[in-house]
């Protein structure tokens, strides 16, 4: 009696242990592109490509968890004419094939100005990329899937700066800037994955353990009842 007790107990100790299978993950995963939409202050005097890696991408994410890539995008801001400052409207679109298809985007804005006269009238030419809210300094866009699953998709903003300093470093014929100078930046994006956490699925060899401490018992209850 005493033996079968405890051959009960341990398996119920085990169950609560960690004989608990808990859900999948989920993969994400598609291609990416980044657009300039022009129609901004200026805009026709300034022009915004931009670069995205991993591209295609794919992570593989349980509830709650997220990845950063760090370099995601790259940005650069290239003077087509002679302006004094240019603004377009930019947009990062994320073309998902996993879990589902579906098409996002997240929308904002990228400036080019000047950052002020210098010896010999020169002046640094300097930007930014801000996407949505600019406090906290990214914008979140929640993404929902056929099947169920969700992702937000942080896309922080982006500093641009000359690569070389005296590139970008013109004589400030009237405040204009030398056509071809250009700004680049590298922003990060977060993946996450926002699905609940499910419950419990209890594993095969967990409900065979479960099926004997179940029986176990009732024998147990069984002879106490013979010996009352």
């Amino acid at each position: 009696m005493a033996m079968l007790r405890k051959v009960v107990l341990g398996a119920a100790a085990l169950l609560l242990s960690g004989g608990i299978a808990h859900a999948t993950t989920t993969t994400f995963g598609g291609t990416s592109a980044f657009t300039d939409n022009g129609n901004g202050q200026g805009g026709s005097y300034v022009n915004f490509t931009g670069t995205t890696a991993p591209n295609p991408f794919s992570t593989t994410l349980s509830a709650g968890q997220s990845t950063t890539w760090s370099s995601f995008l790259n940005v650069t801001a290239t003077y087509t004419g002679w302006a004094g400052s240019g603004t377009d409207s930019l947009a990062l679109t994320f073309d998902f094939t996993q879990p589902g298809m579906v098409v996002t985007s997240v929308s904002g804005n990228g400036t080019v100005t000047a950052g002020g006269f210098q010896a010999f009238g020169e002046v640094d030419e300097y930007g930014n990329v801000t996407w949505g809210n600019s406090n906290p300094g990214y914008a979140a866009d929640v993404v929902t899937f056929a099947d169920g699953a969700k992702a937000e998709i942080d896309v922080y903003n982006i500093s641009l700066a000359c690569a070389n300093v005296q590139s970008c470093d013109d004589y400030a014929l009237g405040g204009l800037y030398i056509a071809g100078d250009s700004v680049t930046g590298t922003g990060k994006v977060v993946l996450k994955d926002l699905a609940d956490d499910p419950p419990p699925v209890p594993e095969p060899a967990s409900l065979a353990l479960l099926g004997t401490a179940l029986a176990g018992a009732g024998l147990i209850r069984r002879r106490r009842g013979k010996a009352g």
